[in-house]
């Protein structure tokens, strides 16, 4: 038991090393062709005021401007919070993630604008197609031995009985090799309203998310259950199965 055990969490432990570098070079890779992109169309696209004057600008003027004035009112924004005791780490996350992904997202986009021009490298196009495919091709593969591992530690999770506490607890083996992070249990009925004006109750089910950490690591063990378990009942009349709310 103990060296299956060992070697489930050798091969869970190699898949997040690779995924983990698949992610930092998709990382680099985005940041890199956004970044050229930036620089392509600031330095080669000018802003025409009155033509055939001086009276011209090239675009990375503007973008340092507005920038500039970004950051200004993002830092008031974060001071007005901070005074009023609103300021959370939740909040500053979620505006570094916008501004970094609009980032990126629009340097990519100036950079395939200029794609049928000499400025740009198709090995570089190239290298991060071939990223990008490795990357979901393995997530999808990494998804798949997850759940099998998930069935191996709680092999009960995706039964009826997966709403209950019981069927998450980790198991004595795997305390060495998995810390507990947090978790997340969220119930679900559905009712159908019957003729007389009586609620029977229609589906009942859960959903169960927990998130481990994988000890030595940064990595994570996430497992979770969103199934709907519907459960069978008598229309009708039947008392046995009217909820009265």
């Amino acid at each position: 038991m103990e060296n299956s055990i060992k070697k489930d969490f050798s091969i869970l432990l190699a898949r997040r090393c690779a995924q983990g570098f698949l992610s930092l070079a998709l990382f680099i890779s985005l940041i890199h062709i956004a970044t050229n992109g930036w620089n392509l169309i600031g330095d080669n696209v000018k802003i025409v005021f009155l033509e055939g004057t001086e009276t011209t600008i090239l675009l990375s003027t503007l973008f340092h401007f507005i920038a500039g004035m970004i950051i200004v009112v993002q830092l008031f924004v974060f001071g007005s919070r901070i005074i009023s005791g609103d300021f959370t780490k939740s909040f500053l996350l979620r505006k570094v993630k916008f501004y970094f992904s609009m980032y990126v997202l629009l340097g990519v986009i100036c950079y395939l604008g200029f794609i049928e021009t000499e400025y740009v490298s198709m090995n570089q196009l190239e290298q991060l197609l071939a990223y990008l495919l490795c990357y979901f091709l393995f997530r999808r593969i990494s998804a798949v031995k997850d759940r099998q591992l998930k069935l191996k530690i709680f092999p009960l999770s995706e039964t009826t009985l997966s709403i209950k506490a019981d069927t998450w607890k980790l198991p004595v083996e795997w305390e060495n090799y998995l810390i507990y992070q947090f978790g997340e249990k969220e119930t679900v009925k559905m009712y159908k309203l019957g003729s007389g004006g009586t609620w029977f109750e229609k589906s009942y089910g859960g959903k169960f998310v927990a998130c481990y950490r994988i000890r030595y690591t940064p990595f994570h063990f996430r497992v979770e259950n969103k199934q709907i378990f519907p459960k069978k009942v008598a229309y009708g009349k039947s008392k046995k199965s009217a909820i009265d709310v």
